[in-house]
């Protein structure tokens, strides 16, 4: 009876700590898209100004 339930706490240990680490991954990987997104954004900003000054 001891074995299952220290299977069972080993097993649910092991769910949780799988669930953190998928969830940390996940929200540093959409941090660093938006950043990306952002100054591709910027930069796009800053090159259809250049272009627009150009045109005048």
């Amino acid at each position: 009876m001891v074995d299952v339930s220290g299977v069972s706490v080993a097993l649910i240990a092991l769910g949780l700590s799988a669930t953190w680490v998928v969830l940390f991954y996940g929200f540093t990987r959409t941090t660093r898209y938006e950043t990306e997104r952002t100054q591709m954004n910027r930069v796009r900003r800053q090159v259809m100004a250049a272009l627009r000054d150009r045109a005048d």
